[in-house]
């Protein structure tokens, strides 16, 4: 069950990670196409959706790995105790 358990949670964090890269980018420009034919903005709205997607991906990239970094170092019990330096 444990193995079913872990396979699941990588699966979670894979389709975490997709979403975080693919998301941002579809919003942005569904967003961009939208001002553009609302308001009659210019093509380089669609420029300023592109670097506003990329931020908001590089940062959802970094949030999760960061995250899967802490659980990773938790699961391999490197959270324990310093006993050299008495720290509890």
């Amino acid at each position: 069950m444990n193995k079913l358990f872990n396979a699941l949670r990588y699966f979670y964090f894979g389709l975490q990670f997709a979403v975080g890269i693919v998301a941002p980018f579809v919003i942005c420009l569904f967003l961009a196409g939208w001002l553009k034919s609302r308001f009659g903005f210019g093509n380089w709205i669609t420029i300023v959706a592109i670097i506003v997607a990329f931020v908001f991906m590089v940062s959802d990239v970094y949030a999760m790995g960061k995250m899967f970094l802490e659980m990773l170092t938790k699961k391999n019990g490197s959270d324990k105790p310093d006993e050299q330096n008495g720290k509890r």
